[in-house]
């Protein structure tokens, strides 16, 4: 709505909808993966009994393509892509895409992760399995090369300055 100015605290409509936006921005990383947790916990016998229930149908997008023993890969999954994507965040607010803390953390992140999926081998299907490991190998050469291209343009940039 065009009327409701953003940046105005005066406007009780904005404060409403800044309240709502800040309750749901909490919610979301928290209840998500909390929800695939009771989800699956409570589908699970019904899966290991190999007779699925009518809940454990609906949500088996969860569990379908995992081995038995590993039925909440998932909610780790989650829990890392909420972190590379929103939790990340909030390291070094103040001079985060400028600076190669939040890279060097998302590469720790997604190495020890690879590692832990390596050992882990949570899929029923070696070809998911080997997408998964192919595509966070891809992830990880991402940020290694946001590291050499930051540090490469903070170089140019210094040489500029010693330059001038």
């Amino acid at each position: 709505d065009l009327n409701i100015q953003c940046n105005s605290e005066k406007d009780k409509e904005y404060s409403s909808l800044l309240s709502l936006f800040w309750l749901f921005f909490v919610m979301w990383p928290i209840l998500t993966p909390l929800m695939f947790m009771v989800l699956l916990v409570h589908v699970r016998p019904s899966v290991r009994r190999n007779s699925p229930t009518s809940l454990a149908i609906a949500c088996r997008f969860l569990w379908e393509d995992y081995d038995e023993g590993m039925m909440f890969w998932d909610v780790i999954d989650t829990g890392r892509k909420l972190f590379l994507t929103g939790f990340i965040m909030f390291f070094d607010p103040r001079e985060g895409s400028n600076k190669l803390f939040r890279l060097a953390v998302a590469s720790i992140i997604s190495s020890l992760y690879l590692a832990i999926l390596a050992n882990a081998r949570p899929y029923k299907r070696d070809d998911d399995f080997y997408l998964a490991f192919v595509g966070n190998f891809l992830l990880i050469c991402c940020f290694v090369m946001g590291i050499i291209l930051q540090l490469c343009t903070t170089g140019e940039q210094d040489d500029t300055v010693n330059d001038g």
